[in-house]
């Protein structure tokens, strides 16, 4: 079903448009536009908010590197203690192995949940972290 480009714009929006040139006649080389509903709905639901709240059950099992910022906390830390603490030089590398992990696992929160990116933020233990913390150290025991 070929449009002309009036009839798209007077059309409602939610469909897909593939501009094809027609070369099927030498003498008619304008272009053309094809609508075409879309295939496929949305495979992959929303993704859930970047943090979890610390409310959230834990049912992932805890990697090395939270493992180990878990045992460095104590009280309200900044990130830069926290890296400074774990023995990490680099920034990105402190947050993505360690600080969003434990986040979204809910093993830790933010002091400041609502300015994320305060220069005043600053990361403390959850109920869950405790708990996460005190298994770890038992296990760790002979």
């Amino acid at each position: 079903m070929t449009l002309s480009i009036q009839q798209l714009i007077a059309k409602p929006e939610g469909k897909t448009l593939e501009f094809k040139r027609d070369l099927s006649s030498p003498r008619n080389r304008e272009s053309t536009a094809q609508v075409t509903p879309q295939a496929t709905p949305q495979a992959t639901p929303q993704a859930p908010g970047k943090y979890r709240g610390s409310t959230g059950e834990v049912t992932a099992q805890v990697t090395g590197e939270v493992q180990r910022l878990l045992m460095v906390m104590q009280g309200d830390m900044k990130r830069v203690e926290i890296q400074v603490a774990l023995g990490l030089k680099h920034e990105d590398y402190a947050r993505e192995s360690s600080l969003v992990p434990a986040l979204n696992a809910g093993l830790i929160e933010m002091t400041i949940p609502e300015k994320p990116r305060s220069s005043k933020q600053k990361y403390r233990l959850t109920d869950a972290g405790r708990l996460a913390l005190s298994a770890t150290r038992k296990n760790s025991q002979p």
